[in-house]
């Protein structure tokens, strides 16, 4: 298995929030026990999951969600059936500066 790392460098002020705000609060910044933030990985994998059914719409090719051949199933995996795909993804953690 092969390691990448993966830089995502915010031009803006970001907030990555868990979907657990409820009616009360608008959003809930995931962060770790020590206070620090982070992106889940969740988050990470379902941006590029976007984004590759986007570049498949582009380039003329239909997305089938059911079907376990597709190289994007394959991939980021499919809901519900346990597939989790290929790639395995860590929380985005703030670099040292």
């Amino acid at each position: 298995m092969k390691n990448y790392v993966l830089k995502i460098e915010t031009l803006s002020d970001t907030l990555f929030a868990s979907a657990g705000g409820g009616a009360a609060v608008d959003s809930i910044t995931t962060h770790y026990n020590n206070g620090m933030p982070y992106i889940p990985a969740k988050t990470i994998k379902g941006l590029l999951k976007e984004s590759a059914i986007e570049i498949q719409e582009i380039l003329g090719h239909n997305w089938n969600p059911g079907d376990k051949d597709d190289p994007i199933n394959i991939m980021f995996g499919t809901e519900g059936d346990g597939n989790n795909g290929i790639l395995s993804l860590m929380n985005g953690d703030l670099a040292d500066l």
